[in-house]
């Protein structure tokens, strides 16, 4: 399946809180749609969302540090899960983050997902170690090299 990958925008907030974010309030979405819009304006970070069918369906971050960058909250509604949509956005996240002239870009992935390492891995990424987060969750951390990577 095949989605359009473009910038988030506030009106997103009711598609994602329905499929990405259920746990979540739609209030809460919203404001937080609002705060990445407002740091999308000063260029350190990049909000894109998957649609299909005009519905927000996943959605992805890029945070810009200089010359690095980290890719977070990666998140595809359940229902649209093993179509391709993450790997789409995904790699649309690694192609801004090129334009941008990026060298670094890392990620993280919870240690219990050991399939999601496995494809982060597939797409480029290698696994560079583990970290301890707030809470007591342990992440994996993974990092691709930008410029001279192949791309399919």
């Amino acid at each position: 399946m095949s989605a359009v990958v473009r910038r988030l925008r506030v009106s997103d907030a009711v598609d994602l809180q329905g499929s990405c974010f259920p746990e979540q309030t739609l209030d809460a979405v919203q404001a937080y749609a609002e705060w990445c819009l407002r740091q999308m304006e000063t260029g350190r970070l990049l909000r894109l969302v998957a649609e299909v069918d005009g519905h927000a369906v996943a959605n992805g971050q890029l945070t810009l540090q200089g010359d690095q960058a980290e890719i977070g909250s990666l998140v595809v509604a359940a229902t649209y899960r093993r179509q391709g949509i993450g790997r789409q956005l995904l790699r649309a996240l690694i192609a801004e983050a090129e334009g941008r002239g990026v060298g670094i870009l890392v990620l993280a992935a919870d240690v219990q997902e050991r399939w999601l390492r496995a494809w982060y891995e597939r797409e480029g990424f290698v696994h560079i170690g583990e970290h301890l987060l707030p809470r007591d969750e342990r992440v994996s951390v993974l990092q691709m090299q930008l410029g001279d990577r192949e791309v399919e």
